[in-house]
C-alpha cells in the first residue's frame, strides 16, 4: 500500500490495483520501425554521414547509443549545427548499410560473403554484440582457403586466438591453398647456427629472432616490406642470440673478404637510395583539401588496431632438411619466412671442440669458415614443366631431360640445362611421348629406352644428338616394357626389368650401337621395375625397385664376362624410383619412394667395404627423381614430392655437405663424393641419419616440398 494525497487528506489510502496500467508489447519494435522509415525518408534526420560517395541520413541519438565510437565523435562535433555531414574513410558502404539497418531494427540479414567486412566494420565502430555475432558465424566456417583472407582483417583478441589456432593444427592443408602461395615471401639465410638450434622446440623462437630483425630494418630504413622481399637476407646469428645482416659485421674478416657479402652490400644500399627517393616523392605528394562542407573523419580509432602494428609468428614448421617455413604478421601484413640454416664448417683446428656459442674469431683462427662459398644468392632456375617418371643424362655439358609425365599426362618434350646460362631451354619433341622410360648417354648421344605412352608397354629406342639437335629412332627392344633400369657398360647400353602392366619382369637386354640390334642377357634373379641401375667398378648394379607388391631394398650385381647375376648388401632402406648416379669411385643413391611416401634420405655405397651408408639428405622429397652428374656436381632433378610434381631442381654442394638449391659459382668444386673428401662427409652424415634411422627421415620422411619454382624455397 502507498499513502497518496488524492483529496489532500494525508490519512487517505489508494490502492496500486487501482491504477490504469497498460503495455504495448510491440512498441519497440513498432518504435524502431518508425524510426527507420524516418530514417529512410530523411525526416527530422540531424546527420548524414557519406561512405563512397553513398549518403546516408540518420538521427545522432539512435546511432550514439548503439556505437560507442560514433557516440565520441559526435561529441567531438557541432552539437548546434542542424544538420552535421561526416565523411567516413576506410570503411566498406555495404557494411555500415547492414549496421545501419540493424541500429535502427536489431536485426542483420546478410549474405555469407559479406560477412568478413561486415566484421571489421562492426568492430571499428566498436559493436561489440554486433562483431562478435560475425565472429562465431565467420569461425565455424573457417577452411584452409579462406583462414587466410580472414586473418588479415581486424580482428578482436579473442577471434584471432581461434583463427591461429585453427591455422596452426591445419598448417599442412592451409599451406597448399593458393592464399598461401600469393603471399609477400622473406628470405633468409641464417649463418652462424648449428644443428642445437634446429629442434622443434626452437623453431617458434628463432622465428621470432627474424621478426626482430625485420622490425629493427624497417624502422631503420623507414621502408616498406619490400625492401626485405626483393633478395635473399644473408643474417647472422651472433653470441647473444640476436640476427643481424651481414654487411653489418665488417669485424669478421670472413666476411670482408667475400665477394657475395660485399655485391650484397651494394644491393642493400641502392636500394637504401631508392626507398629514400620513394619517400621524399610520397611526403610531398599530399595536398589540403579545406574547404569541404563535412567533417574528414577516420572510421579507425585514434590508437591503431593491433594488427596495424602487428610482429607474430602464426605457425611453422619444418621444409626439408635446415629449411623452415612460418607464416607470420609483418607489421600488420600477412606473409611467409623462409628459413635456412646454413651449417658453417668447422675450422680443423676447432672441429673437436663443443659448447661454444660464437662464430666469431678465437684468438687467430675463426672457429668457422662462414662464406666458404660455393654458391651464389641466386635460386636455380625450374624446368619449364614438372617432370616425374623422366629421362634425365648429362651429355656435353649440358642435362638433358626429356619426356615424362606430370599429373598423369604422358610428354614428349624436352629440354636442356647448362651452368654457364644458368636456364633450361627447350629442345625438339621426341619422336614418341613416352614416361616411366630410362635413359643412357653413349658416344655423346642421350638414348630414351621403353616406358609408357599412358596405354601401353613401348617398344621403341630414340636418341637425341646434340650436334644435329634431333631424336633418331633405332632399333625396338625385344619386349616392351616401362620402368626399367637402363645403363651403359663397356660401350653398351643395357636394359634391365621393368613392368608388363602391373607386372614385373626378369628379362634384360643388351644394345650394340654398331649392329643396330638388341639381345637377351641372363634374367634378373628378382623381377623388378622402377630400380636404380648404373655401372660400377666393371659391373652393373640393380638397386631396389618394386616387385609389383613389395618395395625392395635388395641389391643384384650382373657380371658381363659370365653373364651372371650376384646378390650383394642390401639398402638400409627399400627404395624404388630413386636417382643414381656413379661420381669420382662412390655410387650415389638418392630419394626415390618407400612404397608409402616420397624420401629425401640418400646412400652411398662404399667400394672398399660394400657397405650403404647414409649421405647428406636432400632438401625436398623426391620420388621417381632425376640425377645426374653435371660439371663437378650431383644433380637432383624433378620428381613427386608425394603431393606435387616438381619443376625444382637440387645440387650437393661441396663447401657443407648438403644439398642447395642456389646457383652453383662456375668452378668445379670438389664434391663431397670424391675420393679425397667423400668419406668424411659420408661420415659426418652417417651418424645423424643413422640415429634417425627409426624415424621418420631415413624410413621416407613426410616432407612437405615448395611445389613452385626453386626461388621459394630459400637456401635449399
Amino acid at each position: 500500500m502507498t499513502t497518496m494525497n488524492g483529496d489532500s487528506s494525508p490519512d487517505t489510502e489508494v490502492s496500486l490495483d487501482s491504477y490504469f496500467s497498460f503495455l504495448n508489447s510491440n512498441y519497440q519494435e513498432e518504435m524502431l520501425v518508425s524510426l527507420n522509415a524516418l530514417r529512410k525518408s530523411g525526416e527530422f534526420c540531424d546527420v548524414k554521414f557519406i561512405v563512397d560517395d553513398h549518403e546516408f541520413p540518420a538521427h545522432r541519438a539512435v546511432l550514439a547509443t548503439c556505437s560507442p565510437l560514433l557516440f565520441d565523435m559526435f561529441t567531438k562535433g557541432d552539437k548546434s549545427a542542424t544538420l552535421e555531414m561526416f565523411k567516413l574513410k576506410d570503411i566498406d558502404f555495404t557494411s555500415f548499410e547492414h549496421l545501419l539497418t540493424y541500429m535502427y531494427t536489431g536485426r542483420m540479414n546478410v549474405p555469407p560473403e559479406e560477412v568478413q567486412p561486415l566484421y571489421v566494420t562492426a568492430l571499428r565502430l566498436k559493436m561489440d554484440l554486433a562483431s562478435r555475432a560475425c565472429a562465431n558465424f565467420l569461425a565455424a566456417k573457417l577452411s584452409p582457403v579462406n583462414c587466410l583472407d580472414i586473418r588479415t582483417s581486424l580482428l578482436d583478441s579473442e577471434f584471432r586466438r581461434q583463427l591461429d589456432q585453427y591455422i596452426e593444427t591445419n598448417i599442412e592443408e592451409v599451406k597448399n591453398t593458393k592464399q598461401f602461395y600469393n603471399l609477400p615471401r622473406v628470405q633468409v639465410e641464417v649463418v652462424g647456427a648449428d644443428d642445437n638450434l634446429l629442434n622443434s622446440s626452437n623453431r617458434h623462437h628463432l622465428f621470432e629472432l627474424v621478426l626482430d630483425w625485420a622490425h629493427n630494418t624497417l624502422d631503420s630504413h623507414k621502408a616498406k616490406i619490400d625492401f626485405i622481399t626483393e633478395q635473399v637476407n644473408v643474417l647472422l646469428l651472433s653470441s647473444d642470440n640476436t640476427l643481424q645482416n651481414v654487411t653489418d659485421t665488417d669485424e669478421i674478416e670472413n666476411l670482408k673478404q667475400d665477394e657475395v657479402v660485399q655485391d650484397y652490400k651494394k644491393l642493400i644500399r641502392r636500394q637504401s637510395g631508392l626507398n629514400r627517393g620513394r619517400d621524399s616523392v610520397d611526403s610531398n605528394s599530399s595536398s589540403n583539401s579545406g574547404g569541404q562542407p563535412f567533417h574528414k573523419f577516420s572510421i579507425n580509432p585514434e590508437t591503431p588496431p593491433i594488427q596495424q602494428n602487428e610482429w607474430t609468428v602464426i605457425a611453422c614448421y619444418r621444409n626439408a632438411g635446415h629449411t623452415y617455413l612460418a607464416l607470420v604478421m609483418l607489421n600488420g601484413k600477412l606473409a611467409m619466412i623462409s628459413l635456412h640454416f646454413r651449417i658453417p664448417q668447422l675450422s680443423p683446428y676447432n672441429s673437436g671442440s663443443e659448447g661454444s656459442e660464437s662464430p666469431v674469431s678465437v684468438g687467430s683462427q675463426p672457429k668457422f669458415n662462414m662464406f666458404d662459398r660455393h654458391q651464389t644468392l641466386n635460386p636455380l632456375p625450374t624446368m619449364n614443366t614438372p617432370r616425374c617418371g623422366f629421362g634425365l643424362r648429362a651429355v656435353a655439358g649440358r642435362m638433358i631431360a626429356c619426356g615424362g609425365y606430370n599429373r598423369g599426362d604422358i610428354m614428349g618434350s624436352a629440354e636442356e640445362y647448362t651452368l654457364e646460362t644458368n636456364e633450361w631451354r627447350p629442345l625438339p619433341n621426341m619422336m614418341v611421348a613416352r614416361g616411366r622410360h630410362a635413359t643412357a648417354q653413349l658416344d655423346g648421344k642421350v638414348y630414351a629406352i621403353g616406358g609408357s605412352d599412358g596405354h601401353t608397354e613401348l617398344m621403341s629406342v630414340e636418341y637425341y644428338d646434340p650436334v644435329k639437335n634431333s631424336w633418331t629412332l633405332v632399333a625396338d627392344l625385344l619386349e616392351g616394357r616401362s620402368s626399367p633400369g637402363v645403363a651403359v657398360l663397356k660401350g653398351k647400353v643395357y636394359c634391365i626389368g621393368g613392368s608388363m602392366g602391373q607386372n614385373p619382369v626378369k628379362k634384360c637386354e643388351v644394345f650394340d650401337s654398331d649392329s643396330n640390334s638388341w639381345k637377351r642377357i641372363s634374367p634378373l634373379n628378382t623381377a623388378r621395375f622402377q630400380a636404380a641401375v648404373r655401372a660400377f667398378k666393371g659391373r652393373l648394379y640393380a638397386i631396389g625397385g618394386s616387385d609389383g607388391w613389395n618395395c625392395l631394398n635388395s641389391v643384384e650385381v650382373y657380371n658381363p664376362e659370365f653373364d651372371t647375376w650376384e646378390f650383394a648388401r642390401h639398402l638400409n632402406v627399400p627404395r624404388r624410383g630413386a636417382g643414381i648416379e656413379n661420381v669420382n669411385g662412390k655410387l650415389f643413391v638418392i630419394g626415390g619412394s618407400d612404397g608409402t611416401r616420397s624420401l629425401e634420405s640418400t646412400e652411398v655405397l662404399d667400394p672398399e667395404d660394400g657397405i650403404w651408408n647414409f649421405g647428406p639428405p636432400m632438401t625436398a622429397c623426391r620420388a621417381n627423381v632425376g640425377a645426374s652428374f653435371l660439371e663437378g656436381r650431383l644433380f637432383a632433378v624433378g620428381g613427386f614430392s608425394g603431393k606435387h610434381f616438381l619443376d625444382t631442381m637440387e645440387y650437393l654442394e661441396a663447401a657443407s655437405g648438403e644439398w642447395s638449391c642456389y646457383t652453383p659459382v662456375h668452378k668445379t668444386p670438389d664434391l663431397p663424393c670424391d675420393t679425397n673428401t667423400s668419406s668424411d662427409v659420408v661420415r659426418r652424415t652417417n651418424g645423424e641419419n643413422r640415429m634417425r634411422q627409426n624415424g621418420s627421415t631415413t624410413n621416407g620422411s613426410k616432407c612437405d616440398v615448395t611445389p613452385t619454382t626453386a626461388k621459394i624455397i630459400i637456401g635449399h
